[in-house]
């Protein structure tokens, strides 16, 4: 079974198989086809992974830091966690929103050229399969942390610094009166000189900012 189970966590490229994540059946054939096994079926294989919580058929994303300093990158979770651990509090006491903001772009803006037909007894729904292209729009979008809303979404055909301060200018007028805790990551529009420059204006900083990465703050 240990042997089964190593196997199962190798890609299946390994073994020059023409798939992406191992069924009970392929596991099962390979292990036969590498002597682990004489027999086995693909139910017992399948009955070995639920023993060993593996689920070869799931996968999930992950993200990779690009920070090489591991104490600087310590301190970066740990600054984001502390602001989704604080966000009910502050949301419930202080009246503060923690929005997370991110970006999806090079979305297909597509049509059909016909519309769909409705369901009819004996019949499903049939969509159309051709579609015409109206080519890419990016979405922006404000997750609420504590409430799980999505605010004041944007979605327009660029993603420029102009576009990312215009907004977050939108976002903070969902509720004008509350204050904001915004949660990035570290694309340059994020820290650009035009965001600097409106979240002076909104919180009232007057004096000069300077020039980004040539004087002042």
């Amino acid at each position: 079974m240990t042997q089964l189970i190593a196997l199962a966590c190798e890609p299946p490229e390994k073994s020059g198989r023409p798939i992406t994540h191992w069924t009970g059946k392929e596991l099962a054939e390979e292990a036969v086809a590498r002597c682990i096994v004489d027999s086995i079926s693909p139910s017992q294989v399948n009955r070995y992974l639920r023993q060993a919580e593996l689920q070869p058929h799931r996968s999930r994303y992950w993200l990779n830091t690009t920070e090489k300093d591991p104490e600087v990158f310590r301190v970066q979770v740990e600054m984001v966690c502390a602001c989704y651990h604080d966000a009910p509090e502050l949301y419930q006491r202080h009246d503060t929103h923690t929005i997370c903001v991110d970006e999806m772009t090079g979305i297909q803006a597509l049509e059909r050229i016909a519309p769909a037909l409705p369901m009819k007894p004996g019949q499903a729904e049939r969509r159309e399969f051709e579609y015409k292209r109206h080519g890419t729009v990016t979405w922006i979008a404000n997750f609420h942390v504590v409430t799980g809303e999505l605010i004041a979404p944007t979605l327009g055909s660029t993603r420029t610094e102009e576009d990312f301060v215009a907004h977050i200018a939108r976002a903070v007028q969902h509720d004008r009166d509350a204050r904001y805790v915004f949660v990035l990551d570290n694309l340059n529009i994020h820290c650009s000189a035009g965001l600097v420059e409106l979240v002076a204006r909104l919180c009232g900083v007057e004096e000069d900012l300077g020039v980004k990465g040539k004087r002042g703050s």
